[in-house]
């Protein structure tokens, strides 16, 4: 990707609210969730938070590839990549934002809230 393709892909990803995550498991193939975008992400690495008793977590812990589908009414861009789980406390406290009290009302210190860190290939 060219610095102009990444800063145009960038813009795009941050003015999207929500993206859809693909994971797969082989017991039943695609699994598609929908994640908040973070505020202020950059390209090398997308982080969401979740809550850990999920479905897209037991997938990327079998199988870190995946795919993300950003959208609006006109465009779409999808990335492949690979997740990871991150549970660390002080990681989870400097990411939280207010919205997401509402998915994970335990807080950052809670062991149902983790983070899903994507790399991009």
């Amino acid at each position: 990707m060219t610095d102009k393709q990444t800063n145009r892909a960038l813009k795009f990803i941050n003015k999207c609210r929500y993206c859809v995550l693909g994971t797969i498991n082989e017991e039943h193939g695609v699994n598609l969730s929908i994640l908040t975008t973070q505020e202020k992400q950059e390209l090398k690495e997308l982080w969401f938070f979740t809550p850990v008793s999920t479905q897209k977590v037991v997938d990327i812990t079998g199988n870190p590839k995946c795919e993300l589908l950003y959208t609006d009414n006109d465009n779409q861009i999808n990335i492949r990549g690979e997740a990871f789980i991150v549970k660390e406390i002080m990681l989870k406290k400097m990411m939280w934002n207010t919205w997401v009290d509402i998915y994970l009302p335990e807080g950052p210190e809670s062991d149902e809230s983790a983070l899903i860190k994507f790399i991009l290939d």
